[in-house]
Order: C-alpha cells, then sequence, then structure tokens
C-alpha cells in the first residue's frame, strides 16, 4: 500500500496556498509537516514527530484523478537481416475446404510442407513472410499486427525431420492473409457471369381469336427486361506473395529429394485436424514423469499462447502425483479445440525447469489426450 499512497501524494494530493509565497493556510508547525510530508512521498522524515490525524486524512482522502487510457500497442515489422536465400512467387490460391465434417481447421496454426529445410531456416523464412503479410495488413487497415510465431518441426530419435512442420501466430489475420484469404479468413472470390451461358430465343404467342390478339398486342411491354446470365463465383488469389527458399550446398547434395530440387516454395495453409478417438478428452492434455522442477506455473506459461478465450481463464493446469511420478493435466475451454491444435505444437516440447541456467539442458515431456475419467 506503501507504494500506492506515494503515488498518490506525488500526483493527486493538492494542498491550497496563501497568497504568501511558499506559506500554506493555516501557517505554523503542521503546514511545515505537510510540505515535509510531502516531499518525502507520503512518509514523515526519520526523527520528526508524527501528526498521526493528518496521515489517516491523507490515506483516506478520496483523489479524483483521472485514469490514464489503455495504451493501444504499435505492432512493429521484423525488419530482420536473415540468414537464407530466397525469391518471391506469386501469390497461390487457397485450399479447398474439406468434405469431410468432422475435419475442420486452426485459426492461427499453419501446416507448411518444410523438404529439406531446417527448424532454423523455417525461422528465418517466417521474419520474411510475417513482415510480407503485415506490410499488406498495413494497406489494408493501417496498421501492424502481432508478427510473433513459434515453429514446430517434428522429428524422429536421430533428429532427421519428415519434411514438415506446424507454425503458431499471435496475428489470426495475419494466418488468415498467408494462407490466400481475406482478414476474416473467408475465401477470395468474386462474382462474375457465367460465360457458358446462352440466352433463350424469344418467342411471341398470339392468341386465336381477334380479340384476345387485340388484348395481348395492347398489354404487350415494349420494354422487356433481358434475361441477364447467372452468376458465378470465381477464385482470386492471395494478396501475399510466396517465399521460395533455396537449399543449401549440403542439401543440394546427398540430402535433397532429388538432383533437380533447388529449393522448396512454402505454401503456407490452415492446419486441419479431427476429433481425438472415442475415450479420450478433447480438451485436457497430459503428460507423465513431470519433475517437481517443471512447475504447474511454468507449463502455463508455455500453453497459455494456444488458449483461445479473452479472459485468460484457460489454459487449466493441475497435477497429481502416482506410481509413475507426477502426472500434469492441461485444460482448455471444452466448448473449443485449442488442445487438438496446441498438440500439434507441443507433443513433445522441452520447458525450462525452475532455476534454469542458460546452456543447461532442458526437460522434455511428450504430451497427449487424457483418457475420460
Amino acid at each position: 500500500m506503501s507504494e500506492i499512497r506515494s503515488s498518490v501524494a506525488e500526483e493527486g494530493y493538492q494542498v491550497k496556498k496563501s497568497r504568501r509565497k511558499g506559506n500554506y493556510k493555516g501557517g505554523g508547525v503542521r503546514a511545515q509537516q505537510k510540505d515535509n510530508f510531502e516531499r518525502n512521498g507520503g512518509k514523515f522524515p526519520q526523527g520528526e514527530r508524527r501528526d498521526r490525524k493528518y496521515q489517516n486524512d491523507h490515506n483516506n482522502r478520496r483523489v479524483n484523478v483521472n485514469p490514464k487510457p489503455q495504451e493501444v500497442v504499435e505492432y512493429k515489422l521484423h525488419n530482420r537481416r536473415v540468414k537464407i536465400e530466397y525469391k518471391f512467387l506469386e501469390p497461390n490460391y487457397a485450399s479447398s475446404p474439406s468434405r469431410d465434417p468432422a475435419i475442420f481447421r486452426s485459426e492461427n496454426v499453419m501446416y507448411i510442407r518444410t523438404g529439406e529445410l531446417s527448424k532454423e531456416e523455417v525461422e528465418e523464412a517466417m521474419y520474411v513472410a510475417t513482415d510480407m503479410a503485415n506490410a499488406v495488413h498495413l494497406q489494408l487497415t493501417e496498421k501492424y499486427e502481432d508478427g510473433n510465431f513459434m515453429v514446430n518441426m517434428p522429428s524422429n530419435a536421430q533428429g532427421k525431420t519428415y519434411g514438415f512442420c506446424y507454425v503458431w501466430l499471435a496475428s489470426k489475420a495475419l494466418s488468415n492473409l498467408l494462407s490466400c484469404r481475406n482478414l476474416d479468413g473467408s475465401d477470395r472470390v468474386e462474382l462474375t457471369p457465367d460465360p457458358t451461358w446462352v440466352a433463350p430465343e424469344k418467342v411471341i404467342q398470339f392468341g386465336t381469336s381477334s380479340q384476345d390478339s387485340s388484348d395481348r398486342w395492347a398489354d404487350c411491354d415494349d420494354e422487356e427486361e433481358e434475361p441477364q446470365p447467372p452468376m458465378i463465383s470465381k477464385k482470386l488469389p492471395g494478396m501475399v506473395g510466396r517465399i521460395y527458399v533455396l537449399y543449401s550446398q549440403k542439401q543440394q547434395g546427398e540430402n535433397a529429394p532429388t538432383s533437380r530440387d533447388k529449393g522448396i516454395a512454402l505454401d503456407f495453409d490452415l492446419s486441419f485436424s479431427g476429433m481425438p478417438d472415442e475415450g479420450l478428452q478433447h480438451n485436457v492434455l497430459s503428460a507423465i514423469l513431470v519433475p517437481p522442477s517443471v512447475t504447474n506455473e511454468i507449463i502455463r506459461e508455455a500453453f497459455a499462447p494456444f488458449a483461445g478465450d479473452r479472459d485468460g481463464k484457460y489454459p487449466l493446469v493441475t497435477s497429481k502425483n502416482d506410481e509413475g511420478g507426477r502426472r500434469v493435466f492441461v485444460t482448455f475451454d471444452y466448448s473449443g479445440k485449442d488442445a487438438i491444435f496446441a498438440l500439434q505444437m507441443m507433443k513433445c516440447c522441452r520447458l525450462a525447469p525452475r532455476g534454469w541456467i542458460q546452456g543447461s539442458e532442458k526437460v522434455l515431456l511428450l504430451f497427449k489426450h487424457a483418457r475420460a475419467r
């Protein structure tokens, strides 16, 4: 409370002065104590007699201070000098949605085919890609988005990658732009007349009697509406160009898939998945053999970026000790799919334990969907 009081004393408290310069209304010893009280940040100097009544009045007084408006975070481009060779390609088209209703897509986790690129090279390419998407976002909205990202590249026990990776982006708008969609995630299409449509021939029918014929001629409209061709939707390419990353000399040799491959074009697509198998909880992840040095707070901080709720309630991290050691549970919102895509990013992760020193080993944890209780 002392810090709050001192800030109030410095910013909000004002004492009325008399016409005499430097003297407070009332004058005397108490005015001098008030002066010392203000200059010492709401505290009396050591050795001076404390005026309890004045101190209580000061601490309990309601100060009408207008709160400062919440600062708007202004994001910037990375503008990083990357360590890869690359070139730009024309934008691609967004992938078609799955016809299987059980398949759903993420909003900010992307799936990328990486070929023989390493994780470090993919990260370098992501700096370029997010800056490109942010430049388009600036043209559309006159502001930048959060360009932070995280790369997870699965590999086997020998460290050999599988030719793809998952990338989490902090901004859903940048994910949509990179996946060749609009800012809101809708498909980029335009309505255009059907080029295969043929206008029907005009047929005029006359009545059998002269009276009917005259009536039809009188009722005939000179300005008949011309039939219009039906409109069809035409798919449009994305607004952000692709990146073609050149392989290093070593990758172009023995490790290249074919001798003609000089690099790979990175096509960004929103990751997709389905519900876990029966008997597993779709919103709860678990890991076993978790050492005490990896606390619940450390695990929650690692999984917090993947929670889609805005109130900050999730993820909830709990743990219990059983025969196999400490088991940790990470719970996300039941109504969402956050845990499913968090598992794509954190299935095999290394976390810094409590008291971790730069350069030392991190703790390897394996997560999976928890069984239904």
